[in-house]
């Protein structure tokens, strides 16, 4: 055997191994893959996306939920804001709401989400006379403060400029947010109602780009809430789950699958809860989605 055919048959046996490796990674791939995917296809079936009158006993409201929207409700919206988005646990929401083409994984989707803040009141002299840029500061320096050892969102500034309408004594302002390695900034627009001894808050989480679209939708989803006396807000009647109306899976997402391949052969290493953990932050838009 001449000495070119010798250095010809190592080099065979040398990529035997990798070529084997590379199989065995590809396979490892689609099985990440295939779990991720099928995980989001069970906890999006597992949403009950709610329509009609929704009763919320702790701010004493009812909603009817306005036309091309669906309702999540306290359980619900607790595990898509930490579970897909990202929050700390507890958050406190009694419900989310939806456009009804989206879901929590669409990296451009929109939600409101709803509190109440008790034995809260807005005072409409302050609320008129309150200088909204020292405000901004103040908000700014405490959301550096909470930055320890790892980046956090950065406060822009005023999407919308605080402004109180006395009429109807609602608070309105909305915040653009900035988060480390994503180019589009989040807004949270912030509707503030009151009653009685407190404060409901709708709080709009979207991208900055939807400020439009959110405008736009702002009067249906005011017009949704009835405030109720104090006595007449009953726990909601249990009702049947109403059938899934946004089909639009993950599984149908040509470009979030190439993207989800190409991270997985990148860090093919990783364990599988740690490689599920970077395709969910893919999904959502790489964000954390907070709320304040």
């Amino acid at each position: 055997m001449n000495t070119a055919r010798r250095w010809l048959l190592l080099l065979l046996c040398c990529c035997l191994p990798v070529l084997a490796s590379a199989e065995t990674q590809q396979a490892n791939d689609q099985q990440a893959r295939d779990r991720i995917i099928a995980w989001a296809q069970q906890f999006w079936q597992s949403l009950q996306r709610k329509s009609g009158v929704q009763i919320l006993p702790a701010a004493h409201a009812e909603l009817t939920v306005p036309s091309g929207f669906y309702f999540l409700d306290a359980h619900d919206s607790e595990r898509v804001l930490t579970e897909v988005w990202g929050n700390p646990a507890y958050s406190g929401a009694l419900g989310m709401l939806f456009p009804a083409d989206a879901s929590p994984f669409d990296a451009n989707a929109w939600a409101v989400v709803l509190h109440y803040e008790a034995g809260y009141a807005i005072n409409p002299r302050i609320a008129a006379q309150l200088d909204y840029q020292a405000l901004l500061s103040q908000m700014q320096n405490e959301l550096k403060a909470e930055e320890t050892d790892k980046a956090g969102p950065q406060l822009i500034g005023w999407a919308v400029a605080p402004h109180f309408d006395a009429e109807r004594n609602i608070l309105y302002w909305a915040k653009e947010l900035a988060f480390p390695g994503k180019a589009t900034h989040t807004l949270n627009y912030n509707v503030r109602l009151q009653h009685q001894d407190g404060v409901l808050v709708m709080n709009i989480v979207a991208p900055v780009t939807a400020l439009s679209t959110i405008t736009q939708q702002l009067p249906p989803l005011l017009d949704m809430v009835r405030f109720l006396p104090a006595s007449s807000a009953a726990p909601p009647q249990p009702v049947p789950r109403p059938e899934a109306e946004n089909t639009a899976l993950l599984s149908e997402m040509p470009d979030s699958v190439a993207m989800v391949i190409s991270l997985l052969r990148q860090f093919w290493y990783l364990s599988i809860p740690a490689a599920m953990y970077l395709l969910f932050r893919l999904f959502r838009g790489r964000e954390r989605r907070i709320f304040y």
